[in-house]
C-alpha cells in the first residue's frame, strides 16, 4: 500500500509546466507513506519545475550521475528544473516523506546561493516545524479558503529561509574546526550590511590575515567576503522594493549603497533587472 494525501497527490503529471507568470507558484504539496509496495520514479529529463523532497522516516535510494546514494530520514533533496530524477523507496523501509513542486520568476534569485549544477542533498534533522509547515500548505491548498495562496507562500518562504540557513550552517561546519571567526563575521555582515566594509576591515574583525580570511571565507560559503556582502545588500533591496514605496535612491542608501547609480548597476548584474523593473514585475 502507498498512502498519499495532499494537493494534487499522485495526479500531478510529470510534465506539468512550470508557471513563471507569478513570482511564486506552489503547484503541488503532499505526503507519502510506503507501507506494502515499493515505489520507483524515473524521469530521465526531470520536470520543468522545482521539486523538493523531505524524508521524515526510512530512506530513499537516489541515482545521481554515476553514483547511487542512500538518503536517510531527516534529509531534504532539491531537484532543479530539467535535472534527471531516478530514485526509489523500498516498502520494507516503511519510508515517509513530504514533497513539494514549485516555480516562479524569483525562485532562481531566492536560491542563488545553492549549487545549481546538481541536486541539493542536505541532512536537516527531523524538524517538527517543517512538518507543521508542510501540513499547513497541504491544508490550505485543499481547502482554498480566502487568501489561501498568501498562506501557502508564507509557509514556503519560511521553509526556504530555514533551508538556506541549514545550508550555510553545513558549509560552516565543513570548513573545519576553526570556523567560529567566519560565523561571527557572517553575523556581523547581516547586522551591519549598511557599513562601507572593506576586505581588510573584515579580516581584522576576524583576527586573520587578509589572505587567510578571504580563503577561509570562500571555503565556507562559496563566495568571497565582498560577494557575500553584496548578496545580503541586494536581497535587502529586493525586499524593500517589494514591500515599501521608498524611492530607488532611498532603498540604495538603506541597503548599504552610497551611490544610487552604482546600486542600479549591481542590482541589474545580480538579478538581470533594473530596480524599477524588478518592482514593477514583483507587484504585477
Amino acid at each position: 500500500m502507498i498512502n498519499i494525501y495532499g494537493f494534487a497527490g499522485d495526479r500531478l503529471p510529470d510534465n506539468s509546466a512550470a508557471d513563471d507568470s507569478h513570482w511564486l507558484h506552489v503547484s503541488g504539496c503532499g505526503f507519502q507513506k510506503f507501507l506494502s509496495h515499493s515505489h520507483v520514479v524515473s524521469r530521465p529529463h526531470g520536470r520543468t519545475d522545482f521539486q523538493l523532497i523531505f524524508i521524515t522516516r526510512g530512506r530513499g535510494y537516489f541515482d545521481f550521475q554515476d553514483s547511487r546514494r542512500t538518503i536517510d530520514g531527516g534529509s531534504v533533496v532539491l531537484f532543479w528544473p530539467n535535472q534527471p530524477q531516478q530514485y526509489h523507496y523500498l516498502c520494507e523501509d516503511h519510508s515517509e516523506l513530504y514533497w513539494l513542486h514549485f516555480s516562479g520568476r524569483t525562485i532562481y534569485e531566492m536560491l542563488a546561493g545553492f549549487n545549481q549544477s546538481q541536486p541539493l542533498v542536505l541532512a536537516v534533522g527531523l524538524r517538527e516545524s517543517w512538518i507543521l509547515l508542510f501540513d499547513q500548505m497541504i491544508h490550505e491548498l485543499q481547502m482554498k479558503r480566502p487568501a489561501f495562496s498568501d498562506q501557502v507562500n508564507a509557509c514556503f518562504l519560511q521553509l526556504m529561509a530555514d533551508l538556506k540557513r541549514s545550508q550555510t550552517q553545513y558549509q560552516l561546519k565543513s570548513c573545519g574546526h576553526e570556523n567560529e571567526e567566519i560565523d561571527q563575521i557572517i553575523q556581523i555582515m547581516h547586522r551591519q550590511y549598511q557599513r562601507p566594509w572593506t576586505l581588510a576591515q573584515l579580516a581584522r574583525k576576524a583576527n586573520l590575515s587578509v589572505f587567510h580570511f578571504a580563503h577561509k571565507f570562500k571555503l565556507c560559503t562559496g563566495l568571497t567576503p565582498l560577494q557575500y556582502l553584496t548578496r545580503i545588500r541586494i536581497h535587502t533591496a529586493m525586499d524593500l522594493l517589494a514591500s515599501t514605496l521608498s524611492s530607488v535612491k532611498e532603498i540604495a542608501h538603506l541597503a548599504g549603497f552610497a551611490n544610487p547609480l552604482y546600486f542600479s548597476r549591481v542590482f541589474r548584474r545580480e538579478t538581470g533587472k533594473s530596480p524599477s523593473g524588478y518592482r514593477r514585475e514583483i507587484r504585477g
